[in-house]
């Protein structure tokens, strides 16, 4: 997969560490999303070494648990190719009885299943330590027509699909770090601009809880079409004077998911950018 390479950024976007470590001076680059899900664009020069392992923890469960499914089914990029699996389980119902096999990914029916949350704490005013997110979850099927075929050849009247597991709290932490990373490299070099997500995501302790800079909007929208992240940079004027940054997020837009609203930042400007990453 070709990859597109920013601007470097000289610092951790994190904790602003000038060195990778004591032994390593040059810093790591960063998927501003994640590789496993088609991420392209990189920014160099960007990510310390502790930070890289705080992050990698929640963004590798991201790719396994949440994506794992929908990637091997749509044979999506992996750093590990051999120990991708090649089947998944899946129940049919036999007779009576629920039995399952080991059904080809290509073929495999999956389910995504994703949070659906409220929207973030600071648009209505809720107390910032509230950590209540989540009000419901998405779920889309995705079935490959040819495991009627397969069901009828083990006389199977019906089947369950394999569903991915999601930790809410887990992929708040990604849809921070995604939304986090371009709002650095449109902002993070102009001083106008403070961030707010950075102890959250390297989880440090914080008087705000997730929820009150991470949600969604009120309602899921629906698109034939769409590419297959969008990601939008927005403000809105604060009574006090300055902007509030926020993002609005969708991952695999094009399986009609939600749209997330994560607050990002403060600016003294107003800011505005549609950024579109397509497979």
């Amino acid at each position: 997969m070709s990859t597109i390479a920013l601007e470097p950024f000289g610092r951790c976007i994190y904790c602003d560490a000038t060195r990778y470590s004591n032994e390593r001076e040059k810093l790591a680059r960063e998927h501003l999303i994640p590789q496993a899900i088609n991420g392209r664009l990189i920014l160099p020069e960007a990510s310390c070494g502790d930070c890289e392992k705080k992050i990698n923890r929640f963004e590798r469960y991201c790719g396994q648990k949440i994506f794992g499914p929908l990637r091997y089914s749509l044979g999506l990029d992996t750093k590990r190719p051999k120990e991708r699996p090649t089947h998944l389980p899946v129940e049919f119902l036999i007779g009576e009885e629920w039995i399952e096999y080991q059904v080809p990914v290509k073929i495999a029916p999956i389910t995504l299943i994703l949070p659906h949350y409220r929207i973030p704490g600071a648009f209505d005013d809720r107390d910032p330590a509230e950590d209540f997110m989540c009000k419901e979850y998405i779920f889309r099927p995705l079935i490959d027509p040819r495991i009627n075929d397969f069901a009828a050849s083990i006389g199977a009247k019906s089947g369950r699909t394999y569903r991915a597991e999601v930790e809410a709290g887990k992929f708040a932490l990604l849809l921070a770090k995604i939304s986090h990373g371009f709002a650095m490299d449109k902002l993070g070099r102009n001083p106008g601009f403070t961030p707010v997500l950075k102890d959250l995501i390297r989880q440090e302790p914080s008087p705000y809880s997730l929820a009150y800079f991470v949600g969604a909007g009120p309602e899921i929208e629906y698109h034939e079409k769409r590419p297959i992240h969008v990601v939008q940079i927005d403000s809105e004027e604060l009574v006090g004077g300055g902007f509030l940054v926020f993002i609005r997020l969708r991952l695999f837009a094009n399986l009609e998911t939600p749209t997330y609203i994560i607050i990002v930042g403060t600016s003294l400007a107003r800011t505005g950018a549609l950024v579109t990453v397509t497979p």
